[in-house]
């Protein structure tokens, strides 16, 4: 097989990577990214054909506590992406409230512990507010989130959305990068010379590689490492986990969700949170996380989407009848194994062992190497960014 010398390459055309990329790219650096999809983007993926407006599979939010904060919305702002405050009017204030102390409560914790272990706030609504922070926020059930996990990333008050959909932003990071799809990695050797990567029939030779792997998939060990990684990167692998988060979408007819726009709705003892959008063209989108979106998979979308309707209809009436629907499957995804990582209790710091370099040759970046940002695609740009500064 020819030899092909790169300065780096990048195993992976997600956020991470395509960051990473780019940086080492205007740095005047030769890199070539692989990534096994036949599209890039990774987790984020924007569906512009079944809705009569951009739906984003997998990330939607720019999160960010402070106004301007999010550094991913900041950069993709000068790229020209429009943005706009994602403003949601809750059902119920008790539930919202009951959420706020419920977070205030774990943000005070100390230590590495199970949230499922730390005290919780007493109230009709205090069971779905936990599962709000737990399952739909982590994607895990309380007995297997981390209580530092949840206290070190930024909180979500001031969240914004690409109307146009996430994937823009993607676009804009791949413009002018050499990058080949459907090119799984299957091999990574490497040594005090360099590192070679086979994918498909090619190999590549070059002074470092970059890896943005999901956690999920590098816990199935589906690429194989020459030597194989050091035990201390191996333990940080196996100590986070991936959370889910499942959507199920529907469009209906104008005039048939009698909400108010941008309505967040909360069933009282349901897993679901619904998000209702009555603008124009009517749309839903429904979340549930954790071990429900597990189970849900294991059903298939038809039984998903008559359980969402039948809470739908409960609450918009009977003749609730949807024209167009979706329902997401990051939860199967041989290629993420979930929708973002979660550490699990006792072991928070494998985030900051997960970024480390290995011999100067192997880099790792994605989500799961941040701590502030995990879970969401500014903690990927921004780890992304990191890589190709420890190469620089």
């Amino acid at each position: 097989m020819e030899s092909v010398k790169y300065d780096a390459i990048v195993i992976g055309a997600g956020v991470s990577g395509l960051a990473a990329a780019r940086k080492l790219q205007e740095n005047g650096k030769k890199v070539a990214v692989l990534e096994a999809r036949d599209r890039i983007g990774g987790r984020v993926e924007t569906d512009q054909t079944t809705f009569s407006r951009p739906f984003d599979v997998g990330a939607h939010w720019f999160h960010q506590e402070e106004p301007e904060q999010n550094p991913l919305a900041n950069w993709a702002r000068q790229q020209g992406v429009e943005q706009q405050r994602d403003r949601i009017h809750y059902d119920s204030q008790p539930f919202v409230e009951q959420q706020h102390r419920q977070a205030e409560l774990w943000a005070k914790s100390k230590g590495d512990r199970p949230l499922s272990q730390l005290p919780p706030v007493k109230g009709p609504w205090a069971h779905e507010a936990r599962n709000m922070l737990g399952p739909l926020s982590l994607g895990v059930e309380l007995d297997q989130a981390s209580s530092k996990d949840f206290r070190t990333m930024v909180d979500e008050k001031a969240d914004l959305i690409a109307p146009g959909g996430m994937a823009q932003v993607v676009d804009r990071l791949a413009e002018g990068l050499d990058i080949r799809l459907n090119a799984p990695v299957s091999l990574v050797q490497w040594n005090q010379k360099g590192c070679w990567v086979t994918a498909g029939s090619e190999k590549l030779e070059a002074e470092h590689v970059v890896v943005t792997l999901p956690v999920g998939v590098l816990q199935k060990d589906v690429v194989k490492f020459q030597p194989a990684l050091p035990a201390w990167k191996n333990r940080a692998i196996q100590s986070l986990q991936m959370g889910h988060l499942k959507k199920i979408a529907f469009e209906f007819p104008a005039g048939q969700l009698s909400a108010t726009p941008d309505t967040g709705l909360q069933v009282q003892g349901s897993p679901m949170f619904h998000l209702v959008r009555p603008e124009g063209s009517d749309m839903s989108v429904t979340l549930v996380g954790g071990r429900t979106a597990q189970e849900w998979e294991k059903l298939g979308p038809e039984a998903a989407q008559q359980r969402v309707l039948s809470e739908l209809r409960s609450v918009y009436g009977a003749n609730l009848n949807p024209r167009a629907g979706s329902v997401t499957h990051w939860e199967s995804d041989p290629l993420s194994g979930g929708s973002y990582s979660a550490a699990q209790p006792g072991h928070q710091s494998a985030r900051a062992e997960l970024a480390r370099p290995v011999d100067g040759r192997l880099f790792f970046a994605g989500e799961a190497c941040q701590e502030e940002w995990a879970t969401t695609v500014a903690g990927a740009f921004l780890s992304g960014q990191k890589a190709a500064d420890d190469i620089l």
